[in-house]
């Protein structure tokens, strides 16, 4: 029993190219080519590291957390306006 690779089981992009560790990489924002001794974009400036591909910044359970506030930030400055109309 053989069983298929698929690039997005291994976190690589799904242009079916490999990704290759030390190579250029192509920047997720302009397009231009980044050194792979760059951290940044030269023509934009932009983190390599950010982009398609890469880990993300917060968890779901942290994202679903910031909505839960946001929604309670608003139902408590619904109930004050309300009361002081």
């Amino acid at each position: 029993m053989t069983a298929e690779f698929r690039a997005s089981d291994a976190g690589a992009p799904d242009d079916g190219a490999p990704e290759i560790p030390g190579a250029p990489s192509t920047c997720a924002l302009c397009g231009t080519m980044v050194p792979a001794a760059d951290i940044r974009c030269p023509e934009c400036r932009m983190d390599a590291r950010f982009g398609p591909g890469q880990p993300r910044a917060f968890s779901r359970a942290t994202l679903w957390a910031l909505v839960g506030v946001l929604v309670a930030v608003y139902l408590v400055t619904l109930g004050l306006v309300a009361l002081v109309r």
